[in-house]
């Protein structure tokens, strides 16, 4: 689920009174707004890394991206996409440890 979606979420079950402890989708995304991330092109291949890293250099995530064909191969899409996979980890194991925090 997006944060977007999970904003919309929270708003709904805070409208019906469902205020029990649960992980905030600001907090969420105040740890993602904090990430910086390192890419890397792993030589020889279409396979770009990227490392979500936290302000005090955890990584919290990996993301990768993959082009089948070299022909196909776009640098600049590829550290995109990878991000974004990161990044999407990122929220998943935010959320995975504030679920188990409560």
């Amino acid at each position: 689920m997006s944060l977007e979606a999970s904003f919309k979420v929270q708003e709904e079950l805070d409208a019906k009174g469902k205020v029990a402890p649960r992980v905030q989708v600001a907090t969420i995304q105040s740890l993602v707004d904090s990430l910086t991330y390192s890419t890397v092109r792993i030589p020889n291949t279409t396979c770009t890394v990227a490392a979500a890293i936290m302000p005090n250099g955890f990584v919290v995530a990996l993301g990768e991206s993959y082009a089948v064909s070299s022909s196909n191969f776009d640098p600049e899409t590829g550290i995109k996409v990878a991000i974004d996979n990161a990044k999407a980890k990122a929220i998943a194991a935010y959320e995975m440890a504030g679920a188990v925090a409560n």
